[in-house]
């Protein structure tokens, strides 16, 4: 029994030794378990509650084009600040030697470069409306005369309308990717209002994004919304800005009569399942 219990206490001593040097570890890196987990805490309740409320877009929804101008507007208020903002994170990343083994600072750098990269792919994409009015002149427009005769077209090659519309009312719920660029702006924001080495001033590109995004949400949800609650869209990006890409056709001269408004309408509504209904 001696020689177990001897054995029990070398195995606990390694154990404690183990433990202290992983302790040591984190403590060289700049690193504090208990806020770590408060931060994933974060994003794990933001993405718990982004899968709990995607709401399917239907029903009929009033386009303000005054708004939606003034959104126009503002979008290039935060384009431009965005591609400003995205030269302090890369300073920082490849500026390791000022850091002094900060790892935090690190993260942060990395979030917030993520973050930003992720706000001007979803911005570009919503204002972006190329796709939308392709696949309008092809299954709509052009769509007759191709039926009449597809041999005559063999280049030609069209998607299954119906499935793709589905897979379209799908991503207009939201995508957790697009959202991410706000969520990981918001973690650096907690990691600079929780004790540690993060100071306000690492995140200040964060908060002017997120105080932005605020005024930017306001008038997108004064523009249109097709059905979401405002807690919803203002935490997921993606649900309020992806509608726009269907609207910003009705603002920027493309319709250029009523019988283009009224066929363009109807495309719409059986792409996203909403009919829009526009007050100018």
């Amino acid at each position: 029994m001696g020689i177990f219990n001897r054995g029990k206490e070398i195995i606990i001593e390694e154990i404690m030794e183990v433990e202290e040097e992983i302790s040591n570890m984190f403590q060289m890196k700049g690193l504090n378990m208990n806020k770590e987990i408060i931060l994933l805490g974060i994003l794990y309740v933001m993405v718990i509650f982004r899968s709990r409320n995607r709401t399917k877009v239907s029903g009929t929804h009033e386009l303000s084009l005054y708004n939606l101008n003034t959104v126009n507007g503002l979008k290039d208020i935060f384009l431009g600040y965005l591609g400003s903002a995205m030269l302090d994170p890369i300073m920082t990343i490849f500026n390791l030697e000022s850091l002094e083994g900060n790892v935090y600072e690190l993260v942060v750098a990395i979030n917030s470069l993520f973050a930003i990269y992720m706000w001007i792919y979803l911005v570009t994409d919503v204002f972006d409306t190329n796709d939308v009015l392709s696949f309008f002149r092809y299954h709509v427009q052009m769509k007759p005369n191709y039926d009449k005769k597809p041999s005559k077209y063999p280049w030609l090659h069209l998607l299954n309308q119906k499935k793709d519309n589905e897979r379209e009312q799908k991503g207009l719920k939201g995508e957790v990717a697009k959202d991410a660029s706000l969520w990981f702006l918001l973690i650096c924001i907690a990691a600079a209002c929780l004790p540690g080495s993060v100071k306000h001033t690492d995140v200040i590109h964060a908060y002017a994004i997120v105080f932005l995004w605020i005024i930017l949400h306001h008038y997108v949800r004064k523009a249109t919304s097709w059905g979401s609650p405002y807690i919803v869209t203002i935490l997921s990006p993606s649900t309020a800005l992806m509608p726009l890409e269907y609207c910003m056709p009705l603002l920027d001269g493309t319709a250029d009569s009523l019988d283009w408004t009224e066929s363009y309408l109807e495309f719409v509504s059986k792409r996203t399942n909403v009919n829009i209904n526009i007050r100018v």
